[in-house]
């Protein structure tokens, strides 16, 4: 990879979690107490989404990286 693609790419993740970084983790903090609530998980991952605004999909995944939410 060349340095002028390496730069690009991490300028865009920095401006990802620049955007959006602060709401992500916020909300990530409640997400343990309904791991085991599907539709308690899939409820307050809609609310998140709608805070999103430049999010396409949003979605929890566990330890092994299985989607153990719907996509919203």
């Amino acid at each position: 990879m060349t340095y002028t693609l390496k730069h690009t790419i991490n300028a865009q993740r920095a401006r990802l979690k620049d955007m959006l970084g602060n709401t992500l983790s916020q909300d990530a903090k409640d997400l343990p107490p309904l791991l085991g609530d599907p539709d308690g998980l899939d409820k307050h991952l809609a609310e998140l989404f709608a805070k999103l605004e430049l999010c396409k999909y949003i979605y929890v995944l566990d330890a092994q990286g299985i989607q153990i939410s719907s996509t919203s």
